[in-house]
């Protein structure tokens, strides 16, 4: 969450506009400013896709998957 990127890390994005090309000038993959939310999420991510893997009810624990500052 947007929250947690400023407050552990010192950036953030105010939209989803601007998470393509926050993602590319972070990761050095400057064709990641052209891609969608999507695209961006299956090139940068790695824990399962949240289509996939949705929960169940309200009492998944959302906060299992730590970021991690490792690029």
């Amino acid at each position: 969450n947007v929250a947690k990127l400023e407050k552990h890390y010192g950036f953030g994005c105010r939209n989803a506009v601007e998470l393509a090309p926050l993602a590319a000038s972070i990761f050095k993959k400057p064709r990641l400013s052209y891609c969608g939310v999507d695209e961006v999420h299956r090139a940068v991510v790695r824990y399962p896709d949240p289509r996939k893997e949705r929960p169940l009810n309200i009492a998944f624990e959302w906060g299992a998957f730590e970021l991690s500052k490792e690029l």
